[in-house]
């Protein structure tokens, strides 16, 4: 599986509060271990109000009871805060954070210097 890259540019360049990173892994050991249910997960990097940045997840079985566009996926850099919510969106709204580096370094990666931006 290729990685996406989180880079302290990205962090700088980026608007506040947009998703910068996205994507769908298994909830399971070889994905990230969420709760180990071998359902999809849904994942985003959203970038703070400073150049900080959290990464959340979201089970596609709890996006199904939103009844969203689960394959409406926004570009890099889309605002999180607009009328049309995406299950991307979704996730980036009411998912929830993983405060794990090596949960988080199955699907991204990043330096240390921006871990240590990392909104824990």
């Amino acid at each position: 599986m290729s990685k996406q890259k989180i880079t302290l540019k990205l962090l700088k360049e980026a608007r506040p509060h947009t998703i910068i990173a996205k994507g769908i892994t298994i909830d399971n050991l070889d994905g990230i271990n969420y709760r180990n249910t071998g359902d999809k997960l849904y994942w985003v990097v959203v970038r703070g109000g400073i150049d900080d940045w959290a990464f959340y997840v979201m089970l596609r079985s709890e996006i199904a009871k939103y009844n969203l566009p689960i394959y409406g996926i926004p570009k890099n850099g889309d605002d999180i805060c607009c009328d049309k919510i995406t299950a991307w969106m979704l996730t980036a709204k009411i998912g929830n954070k993983i405060h794990t580096r090596i949960e988080i370094e199955k699907v991204l990666k990043f330096s240390n210097k921006v871990w240590e931006k990392y909104r824990d």
